[in-house]
């Protein structure tokens, strides 16, 4: 065994940096309150002046807390046998930190990351790990904590790239929520009987083509994430659930209320009319995003002279079409991954590739890869299922016709205005 690499990311990393951050947000807020009070009782500019020293104490907490993680894991140092291990071996490790504490159980973690560092914004995430409990052993009368992992044969070498993403591995010690405190990088090579570069699982912007196979009907194997089936004259159509939007929406309402009811008391109070006429006009922009996210839609319907992606709103409409010919070429993508409580979520998603601006994602994030080749497959037999016996008028009513988007987007903005207009009649002087 040799010395291994020093902590490659621990979390009391940047420490001066992050305590000098809150402190200087700390005191341009006490100088913004002190201006402000000197001013008179403003109650807006309290107000945004108590979110931005909330925001500049959450800081100080989290320099608070990288300080004491960095004082109990002062000295830390790993060993590793193989030190560059390939995909495929058996690699044991040894940890020493100032926190080693005989008869306290911990757990080490093989990690594998990838870091998306192509533009200005650097985004970590998660792809695969190996936990293992760790055992106390005395070196040199010093405590250790020992454990044995196996690198995954077809593991990607450090440093590789994937994509946009840059591979990362590494050895951390996890609390006893299971997040990392002590982070170690760990330099991993390809196996050697990989002749090519393996297929990469994990690259979100990795896509394939649906898989071939039968497929049962258009409405079969109901999904979670499918909020209902319609079909019609004119098609079928699938109807996913916005559960997200739902809820930012009713956050938006009740933030909307909030601010035009602060509105009438400062009107009741005459206070500043300018102070009036913000909270008016928060409240108004908060109106129009809870109109949105209530009524934002991904819908997609395939008819006889093509497929449609519908994901607006009554405020803002976005529909993508597209010919038959596109179902046949269907591709799936992992959209993101979900993590909590130790459990990943991968949600892949379909998409329709060939367009001049860009592929056509035609179904949000679905729980899992075989949900996305399931769905791919259905939209696919879409075309063939509606065969002469689906003809219209025959097994089938007509559509009703309901109204045109360009009329519901006219009629929601006029519901806008007219709210809008009706919360401000308590204001007028």
């Amino acid at each position: 065994m040799i010395d291994g690499p020093r902590p490659g990311r621990p979390r009391g990393r940047g420490l001066l940096g992050g305590w000098l951050f809150a402190l200087v947000w700390l005191g341009i807020c006490v100088a913004a309150g002190t201006s402000v009070l000197s001013k008179g009782s403003d109650s807006m500019g309290l107000l945004v002046v108590g979110l931005f020293t909330a925001l500049g104490l959450g800081m100080l907490v989290k320099a608070l807390r990288q300080t004491r993680l960095a004082a109990r894991h002062q000295g830390a140092g790993l060993r590793c046998d193989p030190p560059r291990p390939r995909g495929g071996q058996a690699l044991r490790v040894q940890l020493r930190s100032a926190h080693v504490v005989a008869g306290r159980a911990a757990t080490l973690r093989l990690a594998e990351y990838r870091i998306d560092d192509h533009d200005s914004t650097t985004r970590t995430r998660l792809v695969w790990e190996q936990r293992s409990g760790a055992t106390l052993a005395s070196i040199e009368e010093v405590p250790w904590l020992q454990a044995q992992f196996n690198v995954p044969a077809d593991a990607a070498a450090s440093d590789a790239r994937r994509g946009d993403e840059k591979v990362n591995w590494r050895i951390e010690w996890l609390d006893a929520g299971g997040e990392p405190e002590l982070s170690f990088d760990l330099d991993v090579q390809a196996g050697p009987d990989i002749v090519e570069e393996p297929a990469d699982r994990w690259a979100p912007r990795a896509v394939g083509p649906a898989p071939a196979g039968a497929a049962t009907g258009a409405a079969s194997t109901p999904l979670p994430e499918v909020l209902a089936f319609h079909e019609d004259a004119k098609g079928v159509e699938w109807r996913f659930v916005r559960r997200g939007w739902r809820i930012l929406a009713l956050c938006a309402g009740v933030a909307a209320l909030l601010s035009l009811g602060l509105a009438w008391q400062l009107h009741l109070l005459q206070h500043e009319r300018g102070a009036v006429v913000a909270c008016w006009a928060a409240g108004a922009l908060l109106l129009a995003a809870t109109l949105h996210g209530a009524s934002l839609r991904w819908h997609l319907r395939v008819g006889d002279d093509g497929a449609c992606v519908d994901r607006g709103s009554w405020l803002a409409p976005r529909r993508q079409t597209l010919p038959l010919t596109a179902l046949s070429q269907l591709q799936i993508e992992l959209a993101y991954t979900i993590s909590t409580a130790g459990d990943t979520v991968e949600y892949h998603r379909v998409r329709a590739p060939g367009r001049a601006d860009g592929a056509c994602q035609l179904t949000p994030g679905l729980a899992t890869r075989a949900a996305a080749e399931g769905l791919a497959r259905r939209l696919t037999r879409a075309a063939v299922d509606r065969g002469p016996r689906f003809a219209p008028g025959q097994m089938r009513g007509d559509a009703s016709p309901g109204l045109g988007p360009e009329v519901q987007v006219l009629l929601a903005w006029a519901g806008w205005a007219a709210l809008v207009g009706l919360a401000a009649l308590p204001l007028r002087a």
